[in-house]
Formats: structure tokens, C-alpha cells, sequence
């Protein structure tokens, strides 16, 4: 009778280490869940045309102190690491102003304002063209 009852408090004893092991890894769990969103926290945003609304395609994006950079896709959509208020966004694509935006101005879409550019006049003349005739034979230097 005895020997039953030790054996029976065996159990109950390690039913208890099982129940505070399986607390401890449920909150181990619940914390790890709760900050891997802040280890590889990124940013979407939409590139428009401040004029018609229209996606702007393949625009180059900076985060100026860091020295790193994506690109819009076809639909003006991109992606990139939040970084720290601090830092700041350099929105830049031919055909557009360069839009420099800090990380705490940031929102989820950016409206760049298209830039004409004005070239220097281009000339494009033919040559003249020089023809050779020839008549003979012709000797080749040794």
C-alpha cells in the first residue's frame, strides 16, 4: 500500500515538471512571436505620378545613410527594412524631381512630380563621302 502511494505521488510530480515545462515553452514561444515582427520589420509603399495617379514603374529608392537601395516594380510597388526615424528616403527615377522623404515622414504612397529635362541642341550632319577610283594594277609592299 504504501509502495502505491509513493508511486502515485512519482506521477503527480512529474506531471507537474511536464506542466510548468510545457508552460515555459508555450511562453518562450509567445515571445518570439511577439518580437520577430520587430527584428525584420519592412515597409511597403506605392510610387504615383503626382498628375495623373498612375503607377510609376522601376523608380530607384535610397536609404541615404545606410547606402542601400531597391527599385519600384511594373505596378510602382516596392519594398525595404525599416530603419530608424532618423534615416532617410531618396525617391529618384529619369523623367521625375528626386523626392527626399525622412522615415518619420514616410506614408504608404509617394507622389513624385514629373520634371521635363531640356538637351542641348543635336546636329546630325552626313560626312562627305570620298569615293577612290583606281585604274591599273596594283603592286603589295613586300
Amino acid at each position: 500500500m504504501a509502495g502505491q502511494k509513493i508511486i502515485a505521488m512519482a506521477r503527480i510530480t512529474v506531471s507537474r515538471f511536464e506542466t510548468v515545462l510545457i508552460m515555459k515553452h508555450n511562453l518562450l514561444f509567445a515571445a518570439f512571436l511577439c518580437f520577430t515582427p520587430c527584428l525584420s520589420a519592412q515597409i511597403t509603399g506605392l510610387v504615383l505620378d503626382s498628375l495623373d495617379h498612375q503607377p510609376v514603374p522601376y523608380i530607384n529608392i535610397w536609404v541615404v545613410q545606410e547606402g542601400l537601395g531597391t527599385s519600384s516594380d511594373e505596378n510602382g510597388r516596392f519594398s525595404l527594412p525599416a530603419f530608424d526615424s532618423k534615416y532617410a528616403l531618396i525617391f529618384n527615377a529619369l523623367g521625375y524631381k528626386p523626392k527626399t522623404l525622412p522615415f518619420s515622414e514616410f506614408r504608404d504612397t509617394i507622389y513624385l512630380v514629373p520634371q521635363s529635362i531640356e538637351l542641348a541642341e543635336v546636329i546630325i550632319a552626313p560626312r562627305k563621302r570620298t569615293t577612290i577610283r583606281s585604274t591599273g594594277s596594283y603592286k603589295r609592299p613586300h
